[in-house]
């Protein structure tokens, strides 16, 4: 199973269009079971380059007017479920996260079927909120989102659930918070040096040192973060 989570860097400048469609072109080229995207804020955005990925189920939710989360997940199969869980706790509005506190930051959760198994797997792609300086009111902002996040993906794993967990966490691999996700799921991404954006997963096993690897695409990084595929031995 290949996984490839991506921050899509969802800033209305820079040629975000053109940048977008480089992305979704990447995307229909390459044999990917799960993507999992952020930073897609708007609906519009999502049919301008990603609507026409025909060989994928797209799984998102909409809100009011941005796409919840910015969080779009790509799957081979049909989604049993999908379910989008807002933070509780927000960025703080006093600071460079209020656009994150706008934006509203949570968790995508897409249940498909695995095929061969029968069982369920459960896809939780992940954005929490940005430290944008060193500040402690930020930090406890986002320690709050991903208490919430490690409690509900704890829980599933309790209950039998097989869990693929990739996206943009905003804290580092040398975090105390990073290593407590780590002790409860494998870090598939543990061979890279990315520091916000990791797979991780109790579903299957990763050959690290030759199994996950940076995206280019078309020989370029597209965003402020780049791409990292995994591919899980089932």
């Amino acid at each position: 199973m290949k996984i490839l989570t991506q921050n899509c860097w969802g800033v209305p400048k820079r040629n975000r269009r053109g940048r977008f469609d480089i992305i979704a072109g990447t995307i229909g080229n390459r044999p990917y079971d799960v993507v999992c995207l952020q930073e897609i804020f708007f609906s519009r955005w999502y049919k301008q380059s990603f609507a026409a990925l025909e060989k994928y189920c797209h799984s998102y939710q909409k809100g009011v007017i941005t796409m919840k989360g910015g969080l779009l997940t790509l799957t081979g199969q049909q989604p049993k479920e999908v379910a989008f869980h807002r933070y509780q706790v927000q960025g703080n509005l006093f600071s460079q996260q209020v656009t994150d506190a706008a934006l509203g930051k949570g968790f995508l959760e897409t249940i498909i079927e695995d095929e061969e198994s029968q069982e369920e797997l459960t896809i939780i792609n992940v954005h929490n909120v940005s430290i944008y300086r060193p500040n402690h009111v930020q930090e406890m902002h986002l320690l709050a989102q991903s208490e919430q996040l490690f409690r509900h993906v704890k829980n599933k794993i309790e209950n039998g659930r097989k869990i693929i967990l990739a996206g943009d966490f905003n804290f580092e691999r040398e975090s105390m918070t990073y290593c407590a996700f780590a002790k409860l799921l494998d870090d598939s991404t543990s061979s890279l040096s990315s520091r916000w954006d990791f797979v991780f997963t109790n579903y299957g096993k990763a050959d690290c040192a030759k199994k996950a690897d940076y995206v280019t695409h078309r020989h370029c990084y597209p965003s402020d973060h780049p791409g990292i595929m995994v591919e899980v031995k089932l």
